[in-house]
């Protein structure tokens, strides 16, 4: 009798299942790795910490600025120029962050808010300084100077471009206007860069000229016929008036008003006078009013009017 001895199936199916069962167990692993590859809570804690540190940059006020130092003032005033800038530091910016925040704070627009709202400064630097500070340095223009044309006018600076006069016109800088007008009338929009760059100064120091050295009143603003001419006319308080060539330098032409009105034409003689024309170098040209006499009519019932004609002389 022979025995066959059958190996056990049992095992077999225990190794298969343990194999079966490892083989799950590993990809379930392997799926639940993916699912949380990306380091959750490692990314809350860094937005949570970098949300803390833009808060604390943008809307603490520990980065608030507190402190102003402006320099250079003379005409406007320290408290004027600072309470501005308090003002412009209190605004918001984009509805919600806070305008004097050291981070978000902008120097440029600051300093293009100064000198819309200040006409009679002619630079302004901003810098700020860690972590609350910011200095302000400006530079003055001695008189604000306002060009006039077809019913507006319009503030010139020192590159003969022109802007927004609105602020230039307030009560406050009105001992510092200079106002010119164009007769011709041609209208300007702001922004314009087509007038003469010289000619502001040189309408100043012509204005200073007259009142300081020859001790005229003037009775301004002064005007030109048009604005490629560079004719430039005063008229005084006794109603004459003075034309000038801004081609000639302003000190040539007082020169030679100097001498006419000292030597020609002295005051007890300026009642009629109708106007001094310094136009041309090393010349001067002046005419009077005249008047003549009614010439009677018979054939007439009323006499004729007064009529007036110039006599011009010439000083070489």
């Amino acid at each position: 009798m022979s025995w066959h001895v059958f190996p056990s199936k049992k095992p077999a199916r225990s190794v298969a299942s343990r194999s079966v069962f490892g083989f799950r167990k590993k990809r379930s692993s392997f799926a639940a790795e993916g699912a949380s590859g990306f380091p959750f809570g490692m990314a809350a804690l860094w937005l949570t910490a970098g949300s803390v540190a833009a808060y604390t940059l943008l809307f603490s006020t520990l980065h608030e600025i507190d402190g102003v130092r402006v320099t250079g003032v003379r005409d406007i005033g320290d408290e004027r120029l600072e309470s501005e800038v308090r003002e412009f530091l209190s605004q918001k910016l984009l509805l919600a962050f806070p305008g004097d925040n050291y981070f978000l704070f902008s120097g440029d627009r600051l300093e293009q808010d100064l000198k819309e709202k200040f006409p009679k400064l002619s630079s302004v630097r901003v810098e700020k300084r860690f972590p609350h500070e910011i200095d302000i340095s400006v530079a003055e223009r001695d008189r604000i100077f306002l060009w006039c044309s077809g019913g507006g006018c319009f503030l010139v600076d020192e590159k003969g471009c022109t802007g927004d006069a609105r602020f230039a016109e307030q009560e406050m800088n009105h001992p510092f206007l200079v106002r010119f007008t164009d007769e011709s009338a041609v209208p300007m929009t702001a922004g314009d860069c087509s007038v003469p760059s010289d000619l502001p100064d040189i309408i100043l120091r012509l204005e200073r000229g007259l009142r300081e050295e020859s001790g005229l009143a003037l009775r301004l603003p002064a005007f030109t016929p048009s604005r490629i001419s560079r004719e430039i006319r005063f008229r005084t308080e006794e109603g004459w008036e003075i034309w000038m060539n801004a081609d000639i330098p302003p000190e040539k032409t007082l020169a030679a008003l100097r001498a006419v009105l000292e030597t020609e034409i002295p005051p007890e003689g300026r009642v009629k006078l109708r106007y001094i024309d310094l136009r041309t170098e090393n010349k001067a040209f002046y005419a009077f009013i005249v008047e003549e006499t009614p010439l009677a009519d018979s054939g007439a019932s009323e006499g004729t009017d007064a009529s007036s004609e110039e006599k011009k002389e010439e000083k070489r």
